[in-house]
C-alpha cells in the first residue's frame, strides 16, 4: 500500500491511490489489519475498554476481496453485480418503503403481545404478574414486533417463507400486552380440516389400488413425451449451452461462501446446545464448529430450509460462565444472516436465471434470423426480382 501510495499519490489527481475502488477496499484492510495489531498489543485484561475493538478482528475475513482485483472473471462478475444496482434502485426504495410500513404497523398492534409464561405448569396463568409470582419466567418469543428493528427482522423472515405460519400462530394465539398467550380455535379448525384430509386420502388409497411400478412408468413415458416439444427441448439446450457461460457466477458464489464460511466459523463455531440453551435449528449435522461443516450449513440456508431456526439459535444473550457466546453476538447475529440470505437466495440465484433468460433470448433472435422464407414470402421476393431487373433494362436503354 506504501509503495502504492508514494508511486501514484494518495488523493489527489486522476489515477491516484484513492480514485480506484479496489485499491480503496485494500487500504481499508490495511487499516483495519494494523488497528486490530494496536488492540491487541495494548488491551490486556477483560475489563480493558480498548477489549471491544478486538471485533475488527472479524473484519480480517474480508482479505480475500483482494483476489477479486487478480481474478479477471471474478472481477467482471462482482462489476455486472454493482452495476445491477443502479437499475434496480427504484424498486429497492419500494421494498423498503413496504417493509418500514407494515413494521411500524406490526408495533402499533403487536407491542408486547409476543411473551409466554414459561413453567412446570401454567395453566392456571393468565397474566404477567401471575407468572412472576409462581416463580416462573416470563419470556419473550424470538420473533415479535416490540421495536421497529425486530418488527422489520421478524417481516424478513416472513418474506423469506421460512417459519412464517409459526409467527403467525403466535399471533393467532396473543390475548392483550401482559397476558398469557391462548390456543386458538383457528388452530382446531386447521387441524380438523388437516386429519379430514388426510382420511380423505387414505379413503382414495385404498378404493383406487395401483402398482407403484407402473406409475413410475407412467411418470417416465409423460416426461419423454413432453421433451419432444420444440420449445422445452430448445430450452434444455439453451441451459446446457449456458453451463459453460456462467463460470463467473459459479466463482462468485465460491468466493461468496468462502467468506461467510470463515466468517460464521469466528462467530457462531463455539456455540453449543444444551437445557438452558436449546437449539432450534443448529444440531449434529448442522453447525458452524469448522470450516466443511459450516459449508454444508450454509447450503441449508442458502436453500431457506429452516434458516430461521439457525438464526434464532445465535440470538442469544451471554450468560454468567458461557464461555460459547461472544457479547456482541446477537448484534452480529441478524446482519450476519439477513445478507447472506439476500444475497444467496435472491441476487446470486437471479444472476444465474438472467444468464440463462438471456441466452435463450438469443439463440431465439438467431432462429429467427436464420429462418427459411415462407412460400408466399419466396414468391413475392422472386416477383419483386423480376420487376427490379425489367426497370433496369429499361434504363440501361
Amino acid at each position: 500500500m506504501l509503495i502504492k501510495v508514494l508511486a501514484h499519490g494518495l488523493m489527489f489527481g486522476k489515477e491516484t491511490y484513492c480514485r480506484s475502488p479496489w485499491n480503496a477496499v485494500d487500504g481499508l484492510l490495511v487499516v483495519l489489519s494494523v488497528v486490530d495489531t494496536i488492540v491487541s498489543l495494548t488491551s490486556s485484561g477483560k475489563n480493558n475498554k480498548l477489549g471491544i475493538l478486538k471485533v475488527l478482528r472479524l473484519l480480517r475475513t474480508l482479505r480475500p476481496l483482494r483476489v477479486i482485483k487478480r481474478a479477471p472473471k471474478l472481477k467482471l462478475a462482482v462489476e455486472a453485480l454493482i452495476a445491477s444496482i443502479k437499475p434496480i434502485g427504484n424498486i429497492v426504495l419500494i421494498c423498503c418503503a413496504f417493509f418500514l410500513f407494515y413494521g411500524i404497523l406490526g408495533v402499533q398492534l403487536f407491542k408486547g403481545k409476543f411473551f409466554y409464561c414459561a413453567g412446570q405448569d401454567t395453566r392456571n396463568i393468565t397474566s404477567k404478574s401471575e407468572c412472576l409470582s409462581a416463580d416462573y419466567q416470563w419470556v419473550r418469543k424470538t420473533y415479535h414486533f416490540d421495536n421497529l428493528p425486530q418488527a422489520l427482522l421478524s417481516l424478513f423472515v416472513m418474506f423469506s417463507k421460512d417459519s412464517w405460519v409459526n409467527i403467525m400462530y403466535d399471533r393467532l394465539d396473543a390475548v392483550e400486552a401482559d397476558k398469557q398467550s391462548l390456543w386458538n380455535l383457528l388452530d382446531v379448525g386447521v387441524a380438523l380440516i388437516s386429519i379430514i384430509s388426510i382420511a380423505v386420502d387414505k379413503t382414495k388409497a385404498h378404493v383406487i389400488p395401483f402398482n407403484p411400478s407402473i406409475l413410475r412408468v407412467c411418470r417416465v413415458l409423460r416426461l419423454a413425451q413432453v421433451l419432444k416439444a420444440k420449445r422445452l427441448r430448445l430450452l434444455l439446450r439453451t441451459i446446457i449451452k449456458t453451463l459453460s457461460q456462467v463460470e463467473n457466477i459459479c466463482l462468485l458464489f465460491m468466493f461468496f461462501f468462502f467468506i461467510y464460511a470463515v466468517l460464521s466459523v469466528e462467530l457462531f463455531g463455539r456455540l453449543s446446545c444444551s437445557d438452558h440453551n436449546p437449539c432450534h435449528g443448529l444440531y449434529r449435522y448442522a453447525n458452524f464448529r469448522h470450516f466443511g461443516m459450516a459449508l454444508l450449513t450454509l447450503y441449508q440456508v442458502c436453500t431457506g430450509d429452516n434458516w430461521s431456526g439457525i438464526m434464532r439459535d445465535t440470538l442469544r444473550l451471554c450468560r454468567p460462565g458461557d464461555d460459547g457466546c461472544l457479547s456482541y453476538l446477537h448484534l452480529a447475529s441478524p446482519i450476519w444472516f439477513t445478507s447472506f440470505v439476500v444475497m444467496g437466495q435472491f441476487m446470486l440465484v437471479n444472476l444465474v436465471v438472467a444468464a440463462i433468460m438471456q441466452a435463450l433470448e438469443e439463440s431465439n433472435e438467431n432462429k429467427a434470423i436464420n429462418l427459411p422464407p415462407q412460400e408466399g414470402e419466396a414468391e413475392h421476393d422472386t416477383v419483386r426480382s423480376l420487376q427490379d431487373s425489367e426497370s433496369d433494362t429499361e434504363e440501361g436503354s
